[in-house]
């Protein structure tokens, strides 16, 4: 069994692989997408994003944002 460790200040959480995809940081979601962490937080705020909470720290789903991008995408695809 594979266990995924995010540790998140005083707080750690445990989770199976079979049950955790992989967990991005604030930071690694802006450079997957591109985006400032200013853009990201107003899309977590209104709910237009797939998104984590744990505490006061976000993460994201690195295959729910691509999914995202896909379901947002405009014109054809490259």
């Amino acid at each position: 069994l594979f266990h995924v460790h995010v540790t998140d200040r005083k707080e750690t959480y445990c989770m199976s692989k079979s049950a955790t995809p992989t967990l991005l940081t604030l930071q690694e979601a802006c450079e997957l997408l591109r985006f400032s962490p200013s853009r990201i937080y107003y899309l977590t705020s209104t709910e237009r994003i797939p998104h984590l909470k744990f505490g006061g720290t976000l993460r994201f789903d690195r295959d729910e944002l691509l999914r995202w991008v896909e379901q947002h995408r405009r014109g054809p695809a490259a």
